[in-house]
């Protein structure tokens, strides 16, 4: 997948200004290197589809921890204490430092939590 971002979006929609200084030719050249989603980011950046939806289902966990810390306006260091963790990883979670998570710790965190984790497995050829 590429995308080359040489004109802003905003000057997609070209004035006549736009189309003397050759900036429309550029912009058609970005619209055509644009891709559909798959529905999966890391699936788009390029990853296997068994690691695509492990960080997927990774940094859906991480939202959820995430939600769930400022909805109560916790500090980092309670919110260490609620979910069983040093507030270093807490620090980790909140800037999305995915690479430092596996499924289990952070359905443990969730739980620590209160929080009750389901999961709904379909096959791949089903998934709209």
């Amino acid at each position: 997948m590429t995308l080359k971002a040489r004109v802003p979006y905003r000057q997609l929609l070209a004035d006549e200004d736009d189309v003397e200084a050759g900036r429309l030719v550029e912009a058609e050249e970005v619209l055509r290197e644009l891709r559909r989603s798959t529905g999966n980011v890391f699936t788009d950046l390029g990853f296997s589809e068994e690691e695509a939806e492990n960080l997927k289902i990774r940094a859906d966990l991480m939202i959820e921890l995430t939600k769930l810390i400022e909805a109560q306006e916790l500090t980092q260091a309670a919110a260490a204490r609620l979910l069983g963790v040093t507030q270093p990883r807490i620090s980790d979670l909140m800037r999305g430092k995915i690479d430092r998570f596996s499924v289990d710790s952070l359905i443990e965190m969730l739980g620590h939590a209160g929080a009750r984790v389901s999961f709904v497995v379909t096959r791949r050829d089903q998934v709209a």
